[in-house]
Parts: structure tokens; C-alpha cells; sequence
């Protein structure tokens, strides 16, 4: 992987979610081996791509208390998009009410 930081929230921010995908790893694998700053975000842009199964693979190994605040929050967040993508309306506002503690 030979993308900064900085260059993988700015292609977030900017909705180029293909583009961020195959520059974090073109396989599941290699993506399962980011680390998880760049992890939550892969997971996020995946999830809206529509590869939910993935994206929640990806969110549920940051939810540990070994991760930091940040990265849980925002794999809360992704798991709540995935919920609400799948219309477990309970679960999304579970995942979204964890991503704010």
C-alpha cells in the first residue's frame, strides 16, 4: 500500500470509494491486513459501495477495547450504516449510539 494517510481521508471525503478501495488493497486480504486507521476506512467506503459483508468483517475487528476511541467510533458508525442498509433499524441506532461514547 503506498497511500498516505491524509490521501485516504481526502479520497473519502471527495466520494472516489472505487478509487480509495484499490488503492488500499485490491483483495479482501490484503485489506484485512491494513492497519486499522486505514481499516475503519476501507470498511466505510466499502459499506457504501454495497460489499456489506466485508465492510462489517472489516468494522467488527476495531470494536475491541484495545482500539482506540476514534477507530471504535467510526467502526460503530459503518456497522450502524450496514444495519440501517439492511433494515435492522435496532441495531443501526444501537451501533450509532456506541459510535458517540
Amino acid at each position: 500500500m503506498g497511500i498516505s494517510y491524509e490521501k485516504a481521508v481526502g479520497l473519502f471525503r471527495q466520494g472516489e470509494f472505487p478509487e480509495l478501495i484499490q488503492a488500499l488493497g485490491s483483495t479482501a486480504a490484503q485489506r484485512l491486513s491494513l492497519n486499522s486507521r486505514f481499516r475503519v476506512i476501507a470498511a466505510n467506503a466499502l459499506a457504501f459501495l454495497g460489499h456489506l459483508d466485508e465492510a462489517k468483517r472489516l468494522s467488527e475487528l476495531d470494536l475491541g477495547a484495545s482500539s482506540n476511541a476514534a477507530i471504535r467510533s467510526q467502526a460503530e458508525s459503518t456497522l450502524a450504516q450496514l444495519h440501517w442498509k439492511q433494515g435492522d433499524v435496532a441495531s443501526a441506532f444501537r451501533h450509532a449510539q456506541s459510535s458517540l461514547h
